[in-house]
C-alpha cells in the first residue's frame, strides 16, 4: 500500500505511506493508503520496479501526522522469500492519522561481497514510567549509528535523543506514560582498500 515519491535514477528517494482511508496526490504520484485501525502505517524500501539487482538501504525513518497522531517509529526487518527487507514503521496514537516516511538510498558494490551490512535494534528493556526516564540502545562494534527514536505503543514518546560518538540512542518517556523503547538504525560498511 505504498509508492514512491522521486526518481528511480537517483542514489536517494524518499517513500511515504498514509494511515487512514483516503489517498492523495504527492509530486505527481500515488500515495496508497493504509487502515485506520492498524495502529501504524509502514514503507520499505523495495519497490517492483528496481531490477538493477543493486541493494537499496534505508537510512532513515520518521513519523508525520498533521493532528499530534504520531507515538514513535520503528525500523523494523523482516525476512520474505529468503530475502531480508527493511521497513520503517510508525505508530499512532488513538484516533491519529499518521504517515510513514523513509529515506532511502542505493549502494553499489561487488554482488558477490555485500559491502553493506545493516542492523535494526530496539531496547530490551523499556523505560521507567517517570517523567522523561530513559531507556538507551547501542549498535555493535563496527557498525555505525544512523538513526534512532522513542517506540510506545501507548502515547508515551518524549522523543529522543541521538549520540553518534557513542553509537547510541536515548529515549525518554513522557509525564504519565506507561514506559518507551529506543530503537536504532546501524549500518557497517564493508569497504575493501
Amino acid at each position: 500500500h505504498t509508492r514512491y515519491i522521486g526518481d528511480w535514477s537517483s542514489d536517494v528517494w524518499l517513500f511515504r505511506s498514509k494511515s487512514g482511508v483516503n489517498s492523495e496526490q504527492v509530486d505527481d504520484t500515488n500515495m496508497a493508503s493504509g487502515v485506520t485501525n492498524l495502529g501504524f502505517s509502514e514503507v520499505s524500501c523495495e519497490n517492483p520496479a528496481n531490477n538493477d539487482g543493486v541493494p537499496r538501504y534505508m537510512l532513515g525513518c520518521t513519523c508525520v501526522s498533521n493532528n499530534n497522531g504520531c507515538d514513535g517509529s520503528q525500523m523494523i526487518q523482516d525476512t520474505t522469500e529468503d530475502k531480508k527487507v527493511t521497513k520503517c514503521r510508525v505508530f499512532a496514537r488513538p484516533n491519529g492519522d499518521v504517515q510513514s516516511q523513509a529515506l532511502c538510498m542505493k549502494i553499489e558494490g561487488d554482488k558477490r561481497m555485500p559491502n553493506v551490512s545493516q542492523q535494526t535494534l530496539i531496547s530490551k528493556n523499556k523505560s521507567g514510567t517517570n517523567d522523561d526516564d530513559p531507556v538507551s540502545v547501542k549498535c555493535e562494534d563496527g557498525y555505525s549509528l544512523i538513526d534512532g527514536d522513542c517506540k510506545s505503543e501507548t502515547g508515551s514518546c518524549d522523543g529522543a535523543r541521538l549520540y553518534p560518538e557513542k553509537n547510541e540512542v536515548v529515549a525518554h518517556n513522557k509525564e504519565y506514560g506507561t514506559g518507551v523503547y529506543a530503537t536504532a538504525n546501524c549500518i557497517k560498511f564493508n569497504i575493501i582498500d
